[in-house]
């Protein structure tokens, strides 16, 4: 994720692009090669994840030309952790019209990627083998349950509004990144580690006041790494779950 607004968190980084295929940036008044400018980025997400020893995500990292989708600079820059993503088709659906609009520019040269200006709690609309969520949420969405493809695995940030531009509150962190996969019966679960996310925008996103204070305390008490399934619309033992909410919960028991 992007923002114009990075010297909040005293950072202030300015890509030039229009120095060509050499392109540079300059960071408190050094200038530094793009590759090596993606290194320190791939470097700053691990440490982030406390996974500094692991190359080889580094190398996957620092491999993704990033400045590639953000249109004409110069720019400031925030971040957070992002994935890489691999070569299969990426239907992307954005909230926001002029963003979505400015994504379709930035990625047309990516066949396999269609940019859709919607809701992505709405989405997808037909059976899909990942989903992949980049805004913290309170609870899945029910597009997101019903239309993952059996052996499919949805990966989004469980999470609650920040109390700041920059975290704030649980340790600067505001979800948890929660990894569902679909199986012949019911939703094995598990946690991938603690993340911050933009909290979920649009008309349609479903958020009790009263769910968010009960994942919120759930998310200060810990115990996550015990989650073994998501259970959808069905009865479940309150005792037995990290978190339960309207009609679904994390259970330490297996699917």
């Amino acid at each position: 994720m992007f923002d114009n607004d990075a010297s909040r968190i005293g950072l202030k980084l300015w890509l030039c692009p229009e120095r060509g295929v050499t392109s540079t940036a300059v960071l408190r008044e050094a200038l530094l090669d793009l590759a090596e400018l993606r290194r320190v980025y791939a470097r700053q997400m691990l440490a982030l994840a406390n996974a500094l020893a692991d190359t080889r995500l580094e190398d996957a990292f620092a491999a993704e030309p990033r400045e590639s989708f953000l249109g004409e600079g110069p720019w400031r820059i925030l971040t957070p952790w992002l994935p890489s993503a691999t070569k299969v088709s990426w239907p992307a659906v954005e909230y926001d019209a002029g963003r979505a609009q400015r994504a379709t520019d930035n990625l047309k040269d990516r066949s396999n990627v269609e940019v859709i200006a919607a809701d992505g709690r709405r989405w997808p609309q037909q059976a899909a083998d990942v989903i992949y969520v980049n805004f913290a949420t309170p609870r899945p969405a029910d597009m997101w349950i019903d239309n993952l493809a059996v052996g499919g695995r949805l990966i989004f940030p469980l999470g609650i509004p920040r109390e700041s531009p920059t975290g704030g509150g649980w340790r600067g962190l505001n979800a948890l990144a929660l990894s569902v996969t679909r199986r012949n019966q019911g939703f094995a679960a598990s946690v991938l580690g603690q993340v911050s996310f933009v909290f979920v925008e649009g008309e349609e996103h479903t958020r009790s006041d009263e769910e968010v204070r009960i994942l919120q305390g759930s998310l200060e008490k810990g115990g996550w790494e015990r989650i073994r399934s998501l259970v959808w619309n069905e009865p479940v033992d309150e005792a037995q779950c990290w978190f339960k909410g309207d009609g679904w919960a994390l259970s330490f028991k297996d699917p």
